[in-house]
Parts: structure tokens; C-alpha cells; sequence
């Protein structure tokens, strides 16, 4: 995967002859590591693919807001060869949505193999996970007013 800096950003985006993927993170975001990681396994398999390039910046440490607005991070764009104009792409974080979407939205069509990557690892339903956190905090406080108040009487 290229990684790309303030100076150099302007030029790997709007180059004519490649479909850019562009990943805009911060290391220390924990969804920018599991984007990271899909996109790193992406890079690796699309590494003979001249016509395509997978481009990681990190906002945190240079300065892209004089180019584009970035609302949140991680956040991935597209920019067709023929098109410089941003796609942004809003799905599910898996290697098969995003080599989908890639590939029919790319200048130059090309494809990618995924078989051979291993199954991503399932993450936890958020919703789930605060909701089991919740109900063990509550259980935690209700326990401790139940000793406070066996040890009053």
C-alpha cells in the first residue's frame, strides 16, 4: 500500500492514468485499523494491477482539509482514472463490498481474486456488546447496595 503525505497527496489523486482508492485515517482510531486492514489485504492482492492503486494518508499528521473536508475517519474514496471526482463509500467494511464497488466504479476494469484471503473475523454487534456491558454494570451496583444495605441493618 503507498502511503501518501501533504505534498504528494495532490499528485497520486488526480494522476490521469490510475484508480485511486484513498484510505483517510488516524492511527489510533480503532476502526482505521480494521479498514487499514482490509485495504492492506487489498493492496497485496491488486499489486500487479498498474491501473489501480490502494493510498493510505493519515489526516492526523498532514494537512488534507486544504483539498477536501473529512467529517469523520476512517473514510474511503474513489477516484476513477477518467473522473477525479471523489466517490465515497458508504458500506459495510468486508473485502468483498469494497473490491465490489472498486471494480465497477474503476476507469480501467480489472478483477480481483478474494478466495484466497481468509474469512474476515466476526466483530461483535456494538449494540450488543454496551447492552451486555450495561446490564453488568447494573448487576454490579445492584449487588453492592444489596451488601450496603444487609451490613446497615
Amino acid at each position: 500500500m503507498q502511503t501518501a503525505i501533504t505534498t504528494t497527496f495532490k499528485d497520486i489523486v488526480e494522476d490521469s492514468k490510475t484508480d485511486v482508492l484513498l484510505e483517510l485515517c488516524r492511527p489510533e482510531v480503532q476502526d482505521c485499523a480494521i479498514v487499514g486492514s482490509l485495504l492492506d489485504q487489498l493492496a497485496k492482492l491488486a499489486i500487479n494491477i498498474t491501473t489501480f492503486k490502494v493510498v493510505r494518508i493519515d489526516v492526523g499528521a498532514n494537512e488534507v482539509n486544504a483539498f477536501m473536508d473529512v467529517p469523520h475517519v476512517p473514510m474511503v474514496l474513489f477516484f476513477p482514472a477518467n473522473n477525479k471526482t471523489a466517490l465515497s463509500y458508504n458500506g459495510v467494511a468486508s473485502m468483498s463490498n469494497i473490491t465490489d464497488f472498486v471494480s465497477k466504479t474503476a476507469s480501467h476494469p480489472f478483477s480481483i481474486s478474494i478466495a484466497a484471503v481468509e474469512p474476515e473475523p466476526v466483530k461483535p454487534d456494538r449494540v450488543t456488546e454496551t447492552a451486555n456491558s450495561e446490564t453488568e454494570a447494573l448487576s454490579h451496583v445492584a449487588n453492592t447496595l444489596h451488601r450496603l444495605q444487609s451490613n446497615v441493618m
